[in-house]
């Protein structure tokens, strides 16, 4: 919805690309009605989605994304194992090039756009399968009256914050339920006066799992 309004209002680019790929390498002009994709490379640069042994996913599979092409920086200053960890030699052009880990997750679909589908950081195992907890997250403030959400994994299962503290828990459980897996469902949803941000204004995770006692159950909310 939002994407749809700025773009009745201006031309809108959906961009995505860390740091590390010189801030911006896939591109998408936006029109009202369709839908939100991260678009595709912009020119001397590329995109792969790749399994977790380096091998180009389907079209349509999710899979982690790497970008290559002469976007790409050449490491971390006076870290060696950082970029070590985060910067491979590119096998699909060869000679000196290098790929970048953005640890993003996406697919391609078949129109040739990107999707974007969270972050492997945010990727956790419920009873065997795996959840991307910025997917609850936005089932969650689908929920009448929230405003704003997050989930986190405590003692291998979901629990979801909701704010401002007059959601409905049970509403906002029943909203995850329509929309995703049952195994994406929180076990405990819990409403809050305010959810606690970083510096950055990001939800603060470690936080949150600070307000949980050892049961599971609230210990303390800001």
């Amino acid at each position: 919805a939002l994407a749809d309004a700025w773009s009745r209002r201006a031309t809108f680019h959906n961009c995505c690309g860390p740091t590390e790929v010189t801030i911006v390498n896939t591109m998408y002009r936006h029109e009202p009605g369709s839908a939100v994709t991260i678009g595709s490379p912009v020119p001397n640069t590329t995109v792969y989605v790749l399994d977790e042994e380096l091998n180009p996913c389907p079209i349509g599979e999710v899979g982690e994304m790497w970008a290559g092409g002469a976007c790409v920086t050449a490491g971390y200053l006076g870290n060696t194992d950082l970029t070590a960890e985060r910067y491979r030699p590119d096998p699909f052009l060869g000679a000196d090039h290098v790929m970048f880990r953005t640890r993003d997750l996406g697919r391609w679909t078949w129109d040739g756009h990107l999707e974007h589908h969270g972050r492997t950081d945010d990727q956790v195992k419920v009873r065997g399968f795996r959840v991307e907890l910025d997917a609850v997250t936005s089932a969650l403030e689908q929920a009448p009256d929230c405003v704003r959400a997050c989930t986190v994994l405590h003692r291998d299962r979901l629990v979801g914050f909701v704010s401002p503290a007059g959601v409905s828990a049970e509403l906002a459980r029943r909203t995850v339920e329509e929309l995703l897996p049952y195994y994406c469902v929180p076990t405990l949803v819990v409403p809050v006066d305010r959810l606690p941000v970083t510096d950055r204004g990001k939800v603060d995770r470690p936080a949150l799992l600070s307000y949980l006692d050892v049961s599971g159950r609230l210990e303390t909310v800001a």
